[in-house]
């Protein structure tokens, strides 16, 4: 700024100097004289203005251009903040299913894998107790059946959780807004997707 100011006053002191040293060297009366003087005076603070109108309709330009760049690169850090945050929440989530899964059904499978010896085991000589350890291991794998069905139904559940993308985007931006003090600007128009 302080380049471009100090042309601007650079430009205002040629023209100046420019216009006295054109300025004709006769003997005129007095009235010309104060006319030209201030037609003169007049021209100067005219191109005085027009040299200000054009110095901070530049200043503004550039500082738009400028806050249009940093918004730019505000943008693009909010998206790669909102990428990060959704592959952390990505992992977060895979990583509670496998502990759910690791825990549940881990657990469940040990306990029909030793309901299923123990009935191997006594089948010749004790068929009642046997069948008993078998009904326990029939339900044991109608729970695993059913607990892996859930893990499999989370796995594939929408990540949106059932939430419209609007609402997750606004979600997303709150979010964002509470961390880190930057209130995102939403503009957001609804395309239906072909299929």
């Amino acid at each position: 700024m302080s380049g471009r100011l100090v042309i601007t006053v650079f430009a205002f002191i040629l023209f100046i100097v420019t216009l006295v040293w054109r300025l004709p060297k006769t003997n005129l009366p007095l009235i010309m004289q104060e006319r030209i003087g201030f037609f003169i005076f007049s021209f100067i603070i005219s191109f005085g203005l027009t040299l200000l109108f054009l110095f901070l309709m530049m200043n503004t330009l550039i500082t738009e251009h400028q806050s249009r760049q940093q918004l730019a690169i505000a943008n693009q850090k909010l998206q790669e903040y909102a990428l990060r945050i959704e592959n952390q929440a990505t992992l977060e989530e895979r990583n509670r299913i496998a502990r759910e899964i690791h825990d549940s059904l881990g657990h469940s499978l040990t306990a029909l894998n030793l309901q299923l010896e123990t009935a191997v085991k006594l089948w010749e000589s004790q068929p009642r107790k046997a069948q008993g350890f078998l009904k326990n291991a029939k339900q044991l794998g109608s729970k695993v059946l059913q607990d892996v069905r859930n893990s499999v139904s989370t796995m594939a559940s929408l990540p949106l959780q059932n939430q419209s993308l609007e609402a997750a985007v606004i979600d997303l931006a709150d979010n964002v807004y509470q961390t880190t003090g930057v209130k995102p600007n939403l503009n957001m128009t609804a395309r239906e997707a072909s299929g």
